[in-house]
Order: structure tokens, then C-alpha cells, then sequence
């Protein structure tokens, strides 16, 4: 599920509603190659208390990323968290919402979160509940700086904030 604005009172509770669009922006995310991932199972970690329930294991179990399964990972601490591939910063973990985006730095990690103040700050996609409907809102220059690129579908349902990287490889098709 790619689609935004998606509304967030078509029966559906918030949490699955954002644990679908979590999971269904990750195809439309490139990574550079890490080298042999294929086999590997593609991390989400979640850094806090999940606001997801079970939402976000359901549609992990029934999705992949780029043909890999994917696997959940939950802490309170950043070290516990390496190897992930898409970092999801909880509500509970906003007060470290600096610390995840530095540690993500240089690691090739797509940071995620639903704080407006994560926008500006390095989180490259959030999450925003704008009355009835939830809003992507990306920043394609931050991902840029970690070597990510977003698609074009991704943008073209997203609210882009920054600069857009430029050359070749700037955007995914």
C-alpha cells in the first residue's frame, strides 16, 4: 500500500494503517549494493516501544523488499540495532531522535519516524497524521547524503521537503 494521502478513518486503526505504508515505501527505496544481501532477510528496526501492535510483524510476514523476507528488530538501544536497513524511530524514542540520525549516518539506513520535527533534522521519511489522513513527507537530499535514492512513485505521492539531489542516479524509475 503506496498512496498518500491515505485516510486514516476508512476502518482501519492508525497503527496498521502506518505499519502498511512503513512497509509498502520500502520497494520504492533503492540501497546501494551491499554486496550479496539477496539471501539476507532486510531489517526494520524499531528504536522505542512499537506503536504498531502486531500490524507491523503481519505485513512484514506477508511483504519483501527487493525479493528479501523481512525481519523486525526491536530496542531501546541503537547498538542492539546494527545491521538494520530501514530505522523507524518510535514515539517513545523521540527524545533521541538526534542521537538515531547521527548513528544512522554512514550506515546506508533509511530513517523513518511520524515527528514533523524529524523533517530538516535527517529523518528522510515521516510518517504525518494530518487531520484525517496520513502524509508522506520525504527528504530525497538527506537520503541522497546516505546513498539512497527514492523512486519516482514514492515521490510522486510524498510531500518533498529540501533540495532534490541531482545526476543520474538521484532518482529510481
Amino acid at each position: 500500500m503506496l498512496a498518500a494521502p491515505v485516510r486514516a478513518g476508512n476502518g482501519l486503526p492508525e497503527a496498521v494503517l502506518k505499519a502498511r505504508i512503513l512497509v509498502g515505501l520500502l520497494p520504492y527505496v533503492q540501497w546501494p549494493d551491499p554486496g550479496g544481501s539477496g539471501s539476507r532477510p532486510f531489517v526494520i528496526g524499531l528504536l522505542g516501544q512499537s506503536p504498531f501492535g502486531t500490524a507491523l510483524d503481519d505485513c512484514a510476514r506477508a511483504s519483501t523488499v527487493h525479493h528479501r523476507p523481512i525481519v523486525i528488530r526491536q530496542s531501546d538501544r541503537l547498538d542492539a540495532l546494527e545491521g538494520c536497513e530501514a530505522l523507524y524511530i518510535c514515539p517513545s524514542a523521540l527524545d533521541r531522535l538526534d542521537a538515531a540520525v547521527a548513528w544512522a549516518q554512514g550506515r546506508r539506513v533509511l530513517t523513518v519516524s511520524d515527528a514533523a520535527r524529524g523533517v530538516g533534522h535527517g529523518v528522510m521519511v515521516v510518517l504525518h497524521r494530518e487531520g484525517a489522513y496520513v502524509r508522506l513527507i520525504v527528504d530525497p537530499s538527506a537520503a541522497a547524503a546516505q546513498g539512497l535514492t527514492f523512486g519516482s512513485l514514492l515521490l510522486r505521492n510524498a510531500r518533498i521537503v529540501g533540495p532534490m539531489p541531482r545526476g543520474p542516479s538521484a532518482l529510481v524509475r
